[in-house]
């Protein structure tokens, strides 16, 4: 006994959805590690944060015209499908504690690097000893 063959829009929709599964695994684990970003300093340009990092996971640009906002833009590094999304909506809000971000002036100087909640809590108890694991 055979199988009668699958449609083809049943074929492309699994493909597509499998194409789209994958894409958003990728985006929410893309993120340096916390070796790299230490090495992001102020005064440093937008080319070389990207030669040293690489491509952020998203980008906001401040509204200069409609408020008094001491930075330009902000890249970071770590989006989830969720902070994306907050971003797009509200591109005015802080970045959200899970995610690496640098701050820029509008010369394209950075001004500001915030570690990951999780990092930074790690590096401020013992930088020398890796992250303890919960037990199970």
């Amino acid at each position: 006994m055979t199988l009668p063959p699958l449609p083809p829009s049943l074929i492309r929709r699994v493909l597509i959805m499998t194409l789209l599964t994958g894409t958003t695994s990728i985006v929410g684990c893309r993120s340096p590690g916390g070796a790299a970003f230490r090495g992001v300093t102020p005064g440093m340009s937008k080319a070389e944060v990207l030669e040293l990092l690489g491509q952020p996971s998203s980008r906001v640009e401040a509204d200069l015209a409609h408020n008094n906002a001491t930075w330009a833009s902000r890249w970071h590094w770590g989006d989830t499908l969720g902070t994306l999304a907050t971003h797009a909506m509200m591109p005015d809000q802080p970045p959200p504690p899970r995610v690496w971000t640098v701050w820029f002036d509008a010369s394209g100087t950075a001004i500001n690097i915030e570690a990951a909640d999780q990092v930074q809590q790690h590096i401020e108890m013992a930088p020398w000893e890796p992250p303890k694991l919960p037990n199970r």
